[in-house]
């Protein structure tokens, strides 16, 4: 695009991928899509101090630049499907981040810093390195939906109990022998996805769900099943996500 026919910065909220890449003053600029364009690293432009979307999903960028981490308002920020192996402290800060995914990467550890994101409600970890999770997390009071798929996670922490809006958590493809018997304390949860785990056996405290009109069945939690089948094979495995 010739620099004649470059939007100004006033019309940017509109333009993404190969035209935003192009557009030499994002000043203007309050959502950043840079998807799928293989990307190894951005340019030096910085974002409105407003924007609230930051989405660089199917690229191979290993950071991003600092004034991110200083956008407060933002809600949604997608990393995913990059390389990014770790992830700075500074992300505790952006209070206002409602989407986090940071899937499909290669994240052997997360910082303890999640504390100050007490708006997040989806999360996305799944398909990367990780053996823990912070314990910061916990304080995680409107995460409704939580992905730790495919990891390397063994066990899990017992202040997922403290997770009360989740909704659904989804832990399959992990090396896990246990579930914690905090999991029971989660009376809005409607799916658990278990499958492709090692258990042996589930909490006790998971038949408080009967009462409730949910329980994991084959793998998965559903609002009609009792716990029968919750550690057997799955027999049609679900795509990751």
């Amino acid at each position: 695009m010739s620099a004649a026919l470059m939007p100004t910065h006033q019309h940017l909220s509109k333009v993404r991928g190969a035209a935003l890449l192009a557009a030499p003053d994002w000043s203007g600029v309050r959502s950043v899509n840079l998807d799928g364009l293989g990307l190894s690293g951005l340019p030096g432009r910085e974002a409105a101090p407003d924007v609230t979307v930051f989405s660089v999903y199917d690229n191979a960028l290993r950071a991003v630049p600092d004034w991110v981490w200083t956008r407060s308002g933002l809600r949604t920020l997608n990393l995913s499907a990059n390389q990014f192996q770790r992830l700075p402290d500074a992300v505790g800060d952006l209070r206002e981040l409602r989407m986090l995914d940071l899937g499909h990467n290669e994240l052997d550890a997360l910082p303890d810093a999640f504390r100050g994101l007490g708006r997040l409600a989806f999360l996305y970890l799944s398909h990367n390195r990780l053996t823990g999770l912070p314990d910061s997390m916990r304080h995680l009071g409107a995460l409704t939906y939580l992905n730790v798929t495919d990891n390397d996670l063994t066990h899990l922490p017992g202040w997922l109990g403290d997770l009360r809006a989740l909704t659904e958590l989804r832990l399959y493809g992990n090396p896990l022998e246990a579930l914690p018997d905090s999991l029971g304390a989660l009376g809005a949860l409607r799916e658990l996805h278990v499958m492709n785990a090692r258990l042996t056996r589930l909490p006790g405290t998971l038949g408080v769900w009967g009462a409730r009109g949910a329980g994991p069945s084959g793998q998965r939690a559903d609002r009609t099943a009792g716990l029968a089948g919750a550690v057997a094979a799955p027999d049609d495995p679900e795509p990751a996500v």
